[in-house]
């Protein structure tokens, strides 16, 4: 398939001409400069007449109408051309079942004012009416386009489109479903674009995600990306890569390499499986590796932060071969220098490759990510001693570590897919990556506020981590029919295997007494007889097998899916000092799911669902009656309903939820281990993205969460509110494209959250807090170049606050950081 743009080409214009592009789809791309012209076929042959009153099954879900017609050019076997000059702002209703090909497009042309003409055999011509061509127009050759494969089964090379605005994309990858349209996924998704990314300038995931007002980040930034999603936790190392887990090791992750964010809200452990690093049970992140698109790409960034952090970053991209079947894409930066807190220091490296092949059937891709980075002085996370107040939060420029600490970490991360269409609906697919890390950790230890003054006792240590993974994922995509019901059907297994070796070592000798407000400088202490091979301490093997259906009726106005993954998981525990196994425990559950989503008219998708997560039992601790005991798998269970509503540039979600979580914890009267606590988690959403009117983007919503302790120990803190969870929280952003001066875009937003509880007896607390963004972008062309500076400001008011509790862990607000880059497109 091949996009064309038929066009009257004038001086100057060449650049807004492909950039409203036509579209010309093919089964079998013929080069479009062999085409006849449209006025030298003004009568519709008998065989396109035939073709086009085929009867065939069409899967065209609503979406820009371009989009629309590429889709229904792939499935229908049909040549379809527009002329460059026609809007590209069209929307196109969901078009599906079996039906004549002439029907379809009817359906997608509806109210948009335009016709269609047979111009061959094999192609259809769509226009306004009356439009005819003169001697001046031209037919350009072809070029492709992002997503001018529309196979219904595929995963390699259907990227979704972006939302209109383009911070948000139309749909995200839903695990064992597939990439999904948001608004026919009963569940509640958010996908972030490479445009949000880079117009916010986001440097780490931590900075995307913060957009999402059910996300509270949970550590500093240069601590590592942690966060809690509806309430519950999620770590850097439970990322899903692709849709894969496992494979995100280590602390941090940049944005490098990435082309989506996707925050998929819930338990998804039907979707995507136990995840071998916690339960993912309020929701979980996957990161989509970038690839060539069909336009071309040469991106070189420049970038400056305070105090003094430069950066670089080159994005290169190109298609080959016929019919562009071959991609190749090169995403590398560095960043280094002192940041806007006392003694911190970042650099960071990271080169991301992919390459892919989509042929007719056949499709393939490798993802391959290096990544190097060093924080010195990393931000400090706290903890407090219980019975007094806890004090205000230090200067958030302020730095209670010390100048020789440090957190060095390199990752190396490869992903091999490939997929081949049996049928035209039913495609079979393979994947396997593997994952290495090592990091080494010279710092103090956590600090614990001991008093309201905010003194402080810590200690030296150092602690090597080094960690491998492999995963492997088959699967079988099918689409069919029985009578009136269709069926997307999927089958996957899956097998996840992780080693770890650790190594605690604590430095004698190295206590001292410091204080957060006024912290004491000690000498770096001696790293000599320290070892940095670490032991195997733990080896973890999971193994699942889902089978997911997703059953539509009435042109998809009701969608029902079903599925369920059985889960097995083995854990064993090494000894650091004699290597013997310590701990051998396997565990075997089943994880159902169920969603329903309902379309009372086109643009409004009502759905509710049932989802569970899935996590690897404790083992009792050393001095329980039950002492050595592994206990059974933690199933988190949620409840969901919600609305969607696609206004064409505009949208906007709602969702009510509750999730119940039980937990470990030592009856006090019998002092067995066993899971008998609960916390449950209730909340309300409501989101909005797109853009409502020309030049002006927003994005972001309101969460309430009622996080409540509804078992704990002895019952002595029943009723009290979860630790971690502000009840609000909103995030919002707002650009505005100034009129007069094209190019200009300034942009603000405004984040909050409420107050949050650091201990589950609720004694202790921090107030809540708000921060204000603001920025500004410019686009302009200098020597026939596009360029495009940007400035943002986060934290305007250099606010100095508590931000999280998440975990029982007290986290600072980042001061006043100034962003500045410039890029260049070639």
């Amino acid at each position: 398939m091949v996009l064309g743009v038929k066009a009257r080409i004038g001086t100057g214009n060449r650049r807004r001409i492909l950039a409203s592009a036509v579209i010309m789809t093919t089964a079998l791309t013929p080069a479009l400069a062999a085409m006849p012209a449209w006025a030298q076929q003004p009568a519709a042959s008998a065989a396109a007449t035939t073709q086009l009153r085929s009867e065939r099954n069409f899967d065209i879900p609503a979406q820009p109408l371009t989009d629309a017609l590429v889709a229904f050019g792939r499935q229908s076997g049909m040549q379809i051309t527009v002329d460059g000059t026609l809007p590209r702002d069209m929307s196109a209703p969901a078009v599906r079942g079996a039906m004549i090909s002439e029907e379809a497009l009817t359906r997608l042309l509806a109210g948009s004012g335009l016709t269609y003409v047979v111009t061959d055999e094999t192609t259809v011509a769509i226009e306004r009416p009356g439009q005819q061509d003169d001697d001046g127009a031209m037919v350009l050759d072809p070029i492709t386009v992002e997503g001018r494969a529309d196979y219904g089964t595929a995963q390699i090379g259907t990227l979704p489109p972006a939302y209109p605005g383009g911070q948000v994309a139309r749909g995200s990858r839903m695990g064992a479903l597939g990439n999904r349209d948001i608004f026919d996924t009963p569940l509640s998704t958010k996908a972030y674009t490479d445009e949000l990314i880079r117009d916010q300038q986001a440097i780490t995931i931590v900075d995307v995600v913060e957009n999402d007002p059910s996300v509270n980040v949970n550590l500093a930034p240069s601590s590592g990306n942690q966060f809690l999603i509806r309430g519950l936790p999620l770590f850097n190392a439970e990322f899903l890569i692709d849709g894969l887990s496992g494979l995100n090791l280590g602390a941090f992750t940049t944005t490098t390499g990435y082309e989506r964010v996707e925050v998929i809200k819930g338990p998804d452990a039907m979707l995507s499986g136990m995840n071998m690093f916690g339960s993912s049970a309020g929701g979980s992140i996957n990161l989509v590796p970038k690839r060539a698109g069909d336009e071309a790409i040469t991106r070189l960034t420049a970038s400056y932060e305070n105090e003094a952090v430069g950066g670089f970053q080159a994005d290169v991209g190109r298609r080959f071969g016929n019919d562009k079947a071959f991609g190749a894409r090169l995403d590398l930066s560095h960043r280094q220098g002192d940041t806007a807190i006392d003694l911190q220091s970042w650099r960071d490296t990271a080169v991301a490759a992919g390459l892919d092949y989509q042929g007719e059937r056949f499709r393939a891709a490798l993802d391959l990510r290096y990544f190097d980075a060093r924080v010195d002085a990393f931000s400090a996370n706290y903890r407090a001693a219980l019975g007094f107040a806890l004090p205000g939060p230090p200067d958030a420029s302020s730095n209670p570590k010390q100048a020789w600490e440090f957190v060095d970490e390199r990752s190396v991360r490869g992903i091999v897919s490939a997929e081949y269409d049996v049928l035209r609906d039913l495609t079979v697919g393979l994947r396997y990556g593997r994952a290495e890390t090592e990091r080494e950790t010279f710092a103090t230890s956590l600090i614990t506020i001991a008093d309201p003054q905010g003194d402080f006792s810590s200690s030296a240590f150092f602690f090597p981590d080094e960690e491998t993974a492999d995963t492997a994922e088959a699967s079988v995509r099918g689409d069919f029919s029985t009578g009136p019901l269709d069926h997307e059907v999927a089958f996957v297994a899956s097998g996840t295997w992780r080693e770890r070796s650790t190594l605690f070592e604590p430095i004698t000798g190295t206590n001292f007494n410091s204080n957060i407000f006024d912290p004491a400088r000690v000498p770096k202490p001696s790293r000599a007889g320290l070892q940095t091979s670490p032991p195997k301490t733990s080896e973890t093997i999971q193994e699942s097998f889902a089978l997911a259906d997703t059953v539509s009726a009435f042109d998809d106005r009701i969608q029902l899916t079903l599925g369920a993954r059985h889960q097995t998981v083995q854990t064993k525990s090494f000894s650091a000092t004699t290597g013997e196994k310590t701990n051998d425990n396997r565990q075997s559950e089943i994880t159902p799911s169920l969603g329903l989503l309902i379309k009372p008219i086109e643009t409004l998708s009502i759905y509710g669902n049932y989802v569970e997560a899935l996590e690897a039992g404790p083992t009792a601790p050393v001095g329980t009656a039950n002492s050595g005991e592994a206990l059974s798998a933690i199933r988190t269970e949620q409840f969901e309903i919600g609305a969607k509503w696609d206004l064409g540039d505009v949208g906007v979600t709602a969702a009510l939820f509750q999730i119940t979580q039980p937990s470990a914890l030592v009856d006090p009267t019998t002092n067995v281990f066993e899971i008998d606590g609960e916390q449950r988690n209730r909340g309300f959403e409501l989101e909005v993205f797109g853009e409502p009117l020309e030049g002006i983007r927003l994005l972001g919503g309101y969460a309430f969460i009622d996080g409540e302790l509804t078992k704990t120990a002895g019952g002595i803190n029943d009723g009290n509110t979860a630790v971690g969870v502000p009840e609000h929280q909103l995030r919002m952003s707002a650009e505005w494209d100034v009129p007069g001066i094209e190019g200009l875009t300034l942009l603000g937003r405004t984040l909050y959250a409420s107050k949050q509880f650091l201990n589950a007896g609720n004694t202790q607390s921090i107030p809540g807090w708000v921060r204000f963004d603001l920025g500004a972008r410019y686009s302009f062309d200098a020597y026939g170049t596009p360029f495009t500076a940007r400035l943002n400001v986060e934290n305007v008011a250099d606010s100095n606050y508590w931000q999280s509790t998440g975990r029982s862990f007290l986290s600072t607000g980042q001061p006043r950081t100034f962003l500045f880059s410039l890029s260049v497109d070639f």
